[in-house]
């Protein structure tokens, strides 16, 4: 289990609900899931299609199947000759 979502069931399922408490489980929460598809948005226009690649293998956070944390199919991509009659 990753250490985000671990952290989160600690933080969650541990004693009475405060307000505080609350707040920080829904910004922890939001920052994690934000951060992560930021990150991999990075890692796709840094790193191109390796990482695309390695996207497409394995799969995204566990209990997510859509979105930009789910698995991300690889993109059907056209052959070179495909563009060139399509140009002319």
């Amino acid at each position: 289990m990753p250490p985000e979502i671990l952290s989160l069931k600690v933080a969650t399922f541990k004693g009475g609900r405060s307000l505080d408490r609350v707040v920080l489980i829904a910004v922890w929460s939001t920052y994690i899931f934000v951060g992560s598809a930021l990150k991999d948005g990075r890692l796709v226009h840094f790193m191109g299609d390796t990482y695309r690649d390695y996207q497409a293998r394995v799969p995204g956070y566990p209990g997510v199947a859509f979105g930009p944390l789910g698995r991300v199919p690889r993109p059907i991509m056209p052959s070179p000759d495909a563009i060139e009659a399509a140009r002319g």
